[in-house]
């Protein structure tokens, strides 16, 4: 499951969350990003929202995902079907949502949905694809439907980016670098999350031995 999130679905290799928008378009960021091949491969910014979506008997966290650009996005993400592995590629009409979050609403391809952004304003879509994911609660949306469900262009708050070597001493470089900038609120290498992941998955395995022992 960690192999096929993050080796098979998510390609890129970090995240950065910047303070302000215009840090993605001028300034000590936008270079470092975007004009250092010898640093990233590539970068992409996105609106990235932590929103909380209604659900039966409650509310899920579902984070809002919104690509500056489509032609691009396919590279930082795969989306894809899970079982027939048909992609499902983001396109300027309808949502894409993730597997897990489907079967808890119990929608499908074709169906409508409600969903508010991080603003709490609520918006209709329309579902045009369900996509393997393994974790956490996904939505993926193009700018313009964004704009057209909420009625108000999104904001961009986050940078992908493709790293050619993300080793420990290259990413503790670009930790130094990026961290030094007062426009970067917060960094997340996904070599780190995978790290994360397996150290739960551990300690729960830990936990079933000892109870078994005991």
């Amino acid at each position: 499951i960690i192999t096929k999130q993050y080796e098979d679905i998510f390609h890129y290799d970090l995240m950065t969350v910047v303070t302000e928008e215009d840090a993605l378009t001028q300034g000590a960021v936008q270079e470092y990003l975007f004009d250092n091949p010898s640093v990233f491969s590539d970068s992409l910014a996105v609106s990235i929202q932590s929103t909380r979506q209604e659900i039966k008997n409650g509310e899920a966290d579902v984070y809002l995902m919104i690509p500056k650009d489509l032609s691009s996005f396919g590279s930082f993400v795969d989306l894809h079907e899970r079982v027939s592995r048909k992609a499902t590629p983001l396109q300027e009409e309808g949502i894409i949502i993730t597997e897990k979050l489907a079967k808890t609403l119990d929608i499908q391809a074709g169906d409508s949905i409600t969903l508010q952004n991080e603003d709490e304003e609520k918006g209709s879509f329309t579902v045009t694809g369900v996509c393997e994911h393994y974790v956490s609660n996904y939505v993926y949306i193009s700018p313009a439907v964004y704009e057209a469900g909420f009625g108000q262009a999104p904001r961009y708050n986050a940078i992908l980016s493709i790293l050619p070597s993300d080793d420990e001493p290259a990413r503790n470089a670009i930790s130094a670098d990026l961290l030094a900038m007062e426009q970067v609120a917060s960094l997340s290498f996904t070599q780190d999350s995978v790290a994360q992941v397996l150290n739960m998955l551990n300690s729960i395995d830990a936990v079933v031995v000892l109870i078994i022992v005991c």
